[in-house]
């Protein structure tokens, strides 16, 4: 169904980093000020950095795809990368084409990313395998989205710092709602979704870490403060269980369906 050239991918052996292994449970972050991205440990704080330099010029946001490769937004690259959590190897996603500042990143449960880029004002749809991009979503409700998360219904959650507000959007029906603005964000970048269905987002303003309770909006203050210098992105390391799977599975079949009624043609 997609039938664009393949994208070359460039991959990179980044500057020496520990070998990490992502643990349920774990934190993703991105930390543009180190230029790196982190494993965080929530409970106790302790750091280990993934991978830094290399390809990146400013690491935003970032997602988990199915095999746990991290796969990390850098406006100032005008890319995507894709990084290997063990060797801290990064590799070309997607870059250029029609994305003009993308700074947050999702996966959804075909597999598909999407990537918020809000000086384009839209949310990108792009092939995994070649780089593609398509335009999902315009105008999503939001002053300047910058990162997002997908939620198990299929709706989007989006930060958006210049609101100071995390929103929800429907991409079926084109309709939004306001999660939660203000209270405790100072300018929230990046949502994740964690193994109980409830929002992680990332403030580097106020270098913390915020609970959001999708159904009341509550937030509560989360996970260590100060231990990254501008924590940007976040992404929940979830639990690999036949569950979780067969859920990705009937998200994709009913993306299959969505593509076949020309969502993306």
């Amino acid at each position: 169904m997609r039938c664009s050239a393949a994208l070359l991918l460039v991959l990179v052996a980044a500057p020496p980093a520990s070998a990490v292994v992502l643990q349920a449970g774990d934190w993703v972050v991105a930390d543009p000020d180190a230029n790196a991205v982190y494993r965080v440990d929530p409970q106790t704080g302790e750091r280990s950095p993934i991978s830094r330099d290399g390809l990146f010029r400013y690491p935003s946001g970032v997602a988990l795809d199915a095999q746990r490769r991290i796969l990390v937004a850098d406006p100032d690259a005008n890319a995507v990368f894709r990084v290997e959590p063990a060797t801290g190897v990064q590799s070309v996603v997607s870059a250029g084409q029609s994305f003009r500042f993308p700074t947050g990143v999702a996966v959804d449960g075909s597999g598909d990313l999407l990537v918020t880029d809000p000086d384009a004002n839209a949310i990108f749809r792009v092939d995994p395998l070649t780089g593609d991009q398509q335009i999902d979503t315009e105008d999503a409700g939001t002053v300047f989205a910058t990162g997002m998360a997908v939620e198990s219904s299929g709706d989007y959650v989006l930060a958006d710092p210049d609101g100071t507000a995390v929103r929800r959007w429907d991409p079926d029906l084109s309709r939004g709602s306001t999660l939660a603005s203000e209270g405790l964000f100072a300018f929230p970048t990046d949502v994740t979704v964690d193994d109980v269905d409830d929002l992680l987002v990332a403030d580097p303003d106020a270098n913390r870490f915020v609970r959001l309770d999708p159904t009341t909006g509550d937030q509560t203050p989360v996970g260590p403060e100060g231990v990254l210098l501008y924590p940007t992105g976040i992404a929940f390391v979830p639990e690999p269980g036949p569950t979780r799977q067969l859920g990705a599975v009937l998200v994709a079949l009913a993306g299959i369906g969505l593509r076949c009624r020309g969502r993306l043609a």
